[in-house]
């Protein structure tokens, strides 16, 4: 059986801490979200969390045509080369590759702010991580014991667990309305701290174990809280495309470990 233990979190870093910085687009407001009046900022809301469903349900259509129109060996095939090959080091590549994509995504959001420039930013990201998320679903299936990959046990579990969090982080944020910007350089340092443990664990081959999944699981439901504060507190108006894709990505990071650690908790039994 195929071990993916390994950090996937985005290097996507959200630029908008001050809200008059040129690198948002001119459909953006210098007006922050959090000072806008009440109509404006329900609009903000509905709109972010509006493309924030529509990339979610854009991904699970993505993750379902893969499996309907490519061959169950064929899937199986690539998962074994991205996981396995050269040493385990072929996936360091592809996430680097996914990172530079991501960036590119990003960049668009924030630069295009409410126009065609920001969807398409918002559309690469999702068929980015449809591609990433792909194989360790493929995984997750043969962890079911299913012959045919039509069992999807582990995978039901990590989205209800991954909606809980989210939904309870959420919540609490939008009941406090507390701000949790000053949470960002402690997830940056998680994140390094992540990814320096995965190379090292390449490098003198050790195992990442149960550990190490509840700590990326940890951080990423810390982006979560983040990004849902910045959400309320920090874009600026009209930028509810970037919003919603900073956090499409950390969700879809958040589900990516909690799925790692359903399916280690499942090997252990």
């Amino acid at each position: 059986m195929l071990r993916v233990n390994t950090p996937q979190r985005l290097t996507m870093r959200n630029q908008y801490q001050t809200t008059s910085s040129s690198a948002w687009g001119a459909g953006a407001s210098a007006l922050p979200v959090s000072e806008a009046p009440a109509e404006t900022r329900a609009d903000f809301l509905k709109k972010t969390y509006s493309h924030l469903a529509a990339a979610v349900a854009a991904l699970v259509a993505l993750e379902l045509l893969y499996f309907a129109i490519v061959p169950r060996d064929t899937l199986l095939s690539i998962t074994g080369a991205v996981f396995g090959g050269f040493g385990g080091f072929g996936w360091v590549g592809i996430l680097i590759a996914f990172a530079a994509v991501s960036y590119v995504a990003q960049k668009w959001a924030i630069e295009g702010v409410d126009s065609g420039k920001a969807y398409a930013g918002l559309t690469l990201y999702t068929i980015a991580q449809s591609l990433i998320l792909l194989p360790l679903l493929v995984v997750a299936t043969t962890f079911t014991g299913s012959d045919d990959g039509t069992s999807f046990g582990l995978i039901p579990t990590a989205v209800l667990v991954t909606a809980l969090i989210v939904g309870g982080l959420t919540g609490f944020v939008f009941v406090t309305g507390a701000n949790f910007n000053w949470l960002g350089g402690i997830l940056a340092v998680g994140v390094l701290g992540l990814i320096g443990i995965f190379i090292g664990s390449l490098i003198f081959g050790f195992e990442l174990g149960l550990i190490f999944i509840v700590f990326g699981v940890v951080l990423m439901s810390g982006f979560v809280l983040y990004e849902t504060s910045n959400v309320l507190h920090t874009y600026p108006v009209g930028s509810h495309v970037a919003a919603s894709l900073a956090l499409f990505a950390s969700i879809a990071t958040l589900f990516w470990y909690v799925l790692q650690l359903l399916m280690l908790l499942q090997n252990r039994d």
